[in-house]
């Protein structure tokens, strides 16, 4: 193996682990951002410069530590550079509401992130295939028929198949709650 496609492949993975790990916390990165910027459209321009900025910044991520956490960070100055940006988002909030309400949202995501961990872990126990095709159907913009003809697969075989990895995905995390409860 070159040293040019070992290169690529080390791309590749970090890639892949960027978009799992993203994935994984990117409705709650979306809600923190949305409790700390007041309009939905200049929110979501804060969501996309955040997941930019993450992707940029991905190599000085440590594995070792919590993704969401870092995430959040990222987004909370993400968000201080809009309100510096807007006058109008200013003047709506001060900075003492804005730093309670991300502590609060701070708080709910941490109790949130054994879930997040069961959903992360049970997604990987679906395997790849699996886990594309979701991906392919609710990541993107593509309709499932959209998907299936892309993917060559019939509309409706593509729906069954999407129908039963929800099912496995929900008994896995079912499953994993009621281990967890026992306990």
């Amino acid at each position: 193996m070159s040293a040019d496609s070992s290169k690529f492949s080390d791309h590749e993975a970090r890639t892949q682990e960027f978009v799992r790990l993203l994935s994984a916390h990117e409705q709650e990165l979306s809600g923190y951002v949305v409790s700390l910027v007041p309009n939905w459209a200049d929110a979501d321009e804060v969501i996309q410069e955040t997941k930019l900025r993450l992707w940029m910044q991905f190599d000085r991520y440590d594995p070792t530590k919590d993704f969401g956490g870092w995430a959040r960070a990222i987004a909370y100055f993400m968000v201080l550079a809009y309100r510096k940006r807007s006058q109008r988002a200013s003047a709506r909030f001060s900075q003492q509401f804005v730093d309670v309400v991300s502590r609060e949202a701070e708080s709910l995501a941490v109790e949130a992130s054994p879930l997040r961990q069961t959903l992360s872990d049970c997604l990987e126990k679906l395997g790849q295939a699996a886990r594309g095709l979701l991906w392919a159907c609710y990541a993107g913009n593509e309709t499932i028929k959209e998907v299936a003809i892309r993917l060559g697969r019939s509309v409706r075989g593509t729906q069954r198949a999407v129908a039963e990895i929800r099912i496995d995905l929900q008994r896995c995390i079912e499953d994993a709650m009621r281990r967890e409860e026992s306990r």
